[in-house]
């Protein structure tokens, strides 16, 4: 974990959120459209279904985080958004509360032991974090799909 730093990775996770958003505002004319092929779990998630999962899941690592870092975070919310002006409008709010957390871990922090951190089980601080750009970076490239 020697070559990963902190700032590095809230550089990555900056652009990551900036291919998410480029592609969330592009979401409109499919909100509510599912893939016809996929059956069930993320898979099949409609473009509204993925913003508002991002919408939670922002919470979600700002707060595993924080209590990492022994910081306090914003609350984890579960966001419903009627159209993608609303989910453009919201989504940044709950980056910013996730940046303000992350903006306070060091580079020292990054190899300390995290339990059972959701579906990552026993992982290190530095991986949650770098999961959180491949999160962002995923849901982009799903939404990408959606569009066709």
């Amino acid at each position: 974990m020697s070559d990963i730093t902190a700032a590095g990775l809230r550089s990555d996770i900056a652009t990551a959120f900036g291919e998410y958003m480029a592609e969330l505002v592009q979401a409109g004319p499919v909100w509510e459209t599912k893939p016809a092929e996929a059956k069930a779990g993320e898979a099949a998630w409609s473009p509204r279904q993925v913003a508002e999962h991002i919408g939670q899941a922002t919470g979600f690592f700002g707060a595993g985080i924080a209590k990492a870092i022994n910081v306090q975070a914003g609350p984890i919310s579960s966001p419903q958004f009627a159209d993608v002006a609303v989910a453009a409008a919201a989504t940044p709010g709950g980056h910013l509360e996730l940046v303000g957390v992350l903006a306070q871990v060091q580079d020292s922090q990054l190899g300390a032991e995290i339990k059972q951190f959701g579906p990552l089980g026993d992982t290190t601080l530095g991986n949650v974090i770098g999961v959180v750009a491949y999160h962002y970076r995923d849901h982009a490239n799903q939404l990408r799909t959606l569009r066709g």
